[in-house]
């Protein structure tokens, strides 16, 4: 579950260098049209308005998360981090037992929800894990009869760990430190995942947002094709 953060700041940035460079083109070619020079530039003017929104809230969101995920592993021992994982999944409606000890051959987490039972490990590494450790889960679930676990861990997966996974006939999901964290800030409503994070638009509901953001959109995109029909027209 790590793999995500990145492929989507890439594809947003890959967005609004292509958004240039199409307006850029298109501007060169249509000089001659004041008109159509000016939707083109209207219209890009927006979505480059929003594509800066977007990654911005990407990078408040990934900052918050990081910092939360230190958190889970500067500030808990092994212990407490597997009885704060516990507590994590009983605010997304699981039921949680922790196992502890050495004695929990594998699984130091059992959780509970409906008809499933999933099998939990925790691991506070300061190193990536590894796919010796996700054999060894694999094998503490067949041992407990689990068709389903979730390794947890502060850190992150190394790709021989998610080959692993993928060919093991269990289910295994993965929770890296920087989806513990964003749980865990859900778990506590710390998450702003608003594109405007301003006291006074977290207090209006989606839809007077959607009527607004549409508003504004429409007039920065009338404003900006005012003026480059103006500035086409004079050249």
């Amino acid at each position: 579950m790590g793999r995500k953060t990145k492929k989507e700041t890439e594809l947003i940035g890959y967005s609004i260098l292509f958004i240039l460079y199409v307006a850029f083109n298109a501007v060169q070619k249509i000089v001659t049209d004041p008109d159509l020079a000016g939707i083109v530039f209207g219209i890009s003017s927006v979505l480059l308005i929003w594509g800066i929104l977007l990654l911005n809230r990407n990078n408040r969101i990934n900052k918050v998360k990081f910092l939360a995920r230190q958190s889970l592993h500067n500030d808990y021992s092994a212990g407490e981090f597997e009885q704060v994982t516990a507590e994590i999944f009983q605010s997304f409606g699981f039921q949680a037992k922790v196992t502890g000890g050495a004695d929990d051959r594998g699984i130091d987490i059992i959780l509970t929800k409906s008809d499933q039972t999933i099998g939990v490990q925790c691991k506070r590494y300061k190193k990536a894990i590894g796919p010796a450790q996700i054999r060894e889960f694999v094998g503490s679930l067949e041992g407990a009869r689990m068709n389903k676990g979730y390794f947890v861990t502060t850190r992150t997966f190394t790709d021989a760990a998610w080959d692993t996974a993928k060919r093991s006939r269990i289910n295994i999901i993965f929770y890296d430190g920087d989806k513990m964290g964003e749980l865990q800030l859900k778990a506590k409503n710390l998450l702003n995942t608003d594109l405007i994070t301003a006291a006074w638009w977290g207090k209006i509901d989606k839809s007077q947002r959607l009527i607004i953001s549409g508003l504004v959109s429409v007039l920065v995109a009338i404003a900006v094709s005012g003026i480059t029909y103006l500035v086409v027209s004079v050249l």
